[in-house]
């Protein structure tokens, strides 16, 4: 014998020194690896940062609740992101991160690498890239190096609000010191692929943690009077509150979202700062009376507003269509999370059905080299094309009203919905409910795509006929589903999707992160502002 070759990239558990001494070549399988890794780091850092596992447990648990603030997870947009170890695999999570608009990217190891500076990536010292990096994500091999090498000091050095990835091997983290520093909240999150032992076990104190997985006019804007704002949504953050009591609002907070209330507030205001899923219709808009002519709303969708309510008395509408990339973060992360079985591995270990010794176990689809199909183009779709540029697909195909210079622009193609739907991979929904979309993705729809095909949505539950979807799934006319936006919502614990292996949903978490809420109650604000003076709001539908 004077031959190995280990379907691995990783070779840890060979003993090389033995090898040596017995002239065996050794073979490993590290290029053929790298993409499917490099994509499931993204999909962990993006899961521990948008609390999947946790969602999942609210929602099995009843606890899915219309609060503004709730779930609030962390931005990959504009973070600064530290890999450590710039090997193959690092090198293709980093060319991944580009696509994601991130601050920048740190790296360390042994030295410098020609590649980093071509990924625009900066060489730094260990203790500097804990200490600035908004994620970790660790793509070292397990060496006496780098064996426990993230312990009890690694992780206090760490920020409080970062999230920490393990794609290499178990015994490069010190396990305990991870547990205490998820338990003290010392870090957010964190995302493991690997772990010590393996299988764990699925009585596992691992297992019991839910975090681990321009228009300037506005500022010079002037009001003559103090108006009437009524904020509908008590968890509405507060600096949109904050800047219409500084521009001198006489700002009414409803303590409870409901129609009761809103109805005992809304005589005589000047403006409305409104939220789903309560209903803006000729009720609430009769008990508003003549006074009231500017409603923003904190969402990029309005159907449960009624447009033509507001068009026949004048009345100005805005959304917060400019704050998308939280949204596009999510419909990535579905497409991730469903195409790599991650709540089928998750129910698997739990189950103590881990099967570390069959090379077919779970075996998922690839977002590299595939085609992707967006439906709706706008700026949650061109956002979503944008990331997919790092992930190397083959293709990005769109379908909507019409055809789109930032299309072309993107390197994405304009086809018609039957074509997308049978060439592509991917399927993710990006449109707003209308007439026109309300259940388009019925049973007809799921009958043209492939048998392989990952189905995502993060546009409105509604625009799904969700028995032709679960149908889908249950006889395997599509691979699986990842779904931010259900029918109803909340959806019960005992639903039948929920018992679906191949679907994993997030519970309307498409926007929810600190900064996008912020920046989200402060657009509204602005929006507001401007319609009150009389000047065009920034992001204005009617």
């Amino acid at each position: 014998m004077k031959t190995v070759a280990t379907v691995s990239a990783g070779y840890n558990h060979i003993d090389i020194d033995e090898l040596r001494k017995r002239g065996i070549k050794l073979g490993n399988t590290p290029r053929v690896l790298d993409a499917a890794v490099a994509d499931h780091a993204v999909m962990l850092a993006l899961a521990a940062a948008r609390r999947l596992h946790e969602g999942r447990l609210k929602i099995e648990n009843n606890e899915w609740k219309s609060d503004y603030q709730w779930m609030l997870g962390q931005d990959i947009c504009n973070s600064t992101v530290g890999i450590i170890g710039l090997g193959n695999i690092g090198q293709a999570i980093a060319k991944r991160m580009k696509g994601f608009d991130i601050k920048q990217i740190l790296y360390t190891g042994h030295r410098e690498k020609p590649e980093g500076k071509e990924l625009g990536a900066k060489f730094v010292s260990l203790d500097t890239l804990a200490r600035d990096s908004d994620f970790v994500i660790i793509s070292v091999p397990l060496t006496k190096e780098t064996e426990g090498m993230c312990n009890e000091e690694f992780f206090s050095k760490m920020k409080k609000t970062s999230v920490f990835v393990n794609i290499s091997r178990g015994q490069v983290v010190d396990q305990p010191a991870l547990i205490k520093a998820l338990k003290t909240n010392s870090i957010f999150a964190a995302g493991l692929d690997v772990m010590t032992p393996e299988p764990l076990p699925p009585d596992h104190e691992m297992l019991k943690l839910p975090n681990l997985d321009t228009m300037v006019s506005w500022e010079s804007v002037v009001l003559n009077r103090s108006p009437k704002v009524l904020v509908i949504d008590p968890s509405t953050p507060k600096h949109g509150i904050r800047l219409l009591q500084q521009k001198g609002c006489d700002v009414i907070q409803l303590e409870k979202k409901c129609e009761e209330e809103v109805l005992k507030h809304i005589a005589g205001v000047d403006a409305l700062l409104w939220a789903p899923p309560i209903i803006l219709n000729k009720k609430m808009l009769d008990a508003a009376g003549p006074n009231m002519k500017t409603v923003a709303t904190l969402s990029v969708g309005y159907n449960h507003i009624d447009i033509d309510e507001l068009k026949k008395r004048g009345v100005k509408l805005a959304n917060t269509s400019g704050t998308t990339a939280a949204v596009v973060d999510i419909a990535i992360l579905l497409a991730l999370s469903a195409a790599r079985r991650l709540h089928d591995g998750r129910l698997k270990i739990e189950r103590g059905e881990w099967d570390p010794h069959n090379l077919q176990f779970l075996f998922g689809q690839d977002l590299g080299n595939s085609t992707v199909g967006i439906i709706g183009f706008g700026g949650i779709g061109q956002g979503v094309a944008r990331r997919l540029k790092g992930f190397e697909v083959r293709q990005i195909l769109y379908a909507g009203p019409k055809e789109k210079k930032e299309g072309k622009d993107l390197g994405a193609k304009f086809v018609p919905l039957d074509i997308l739907l049978k060439e592509s991979d991917f399927v993710i929904v990006c449109v707003p409910l209308t007439k026109e979309t309300q259940s388009m993705c019925n049973k007809e729809f799921f009958s043209k795509m492939k048998k392989t095909a990952v189905f995502v949505n993060v546009g409105r539950g509604a625009v799904v006929d969700q028995p032709a979807l679960i149908t889908a799934l249950k006889k395997g006319d599509i691979f699986a589903a990842g779904l931010d936006v259900v029918t109803p919502e909340p959806l019960p614990a005992d639903h039948e999707l929920l018992q679906l292996p191949n679907v994993v949903i997030t519970p309307h978490l498409g926007s929810s992160t600190i900064n996008t809420r912020k920046e989200i109650s402060e657009l509204a604000a602005k929006n507001i502002l401007q319609g009150l003076a009389g000047e065009d709001m920034i992001t204005r539908i009617v």
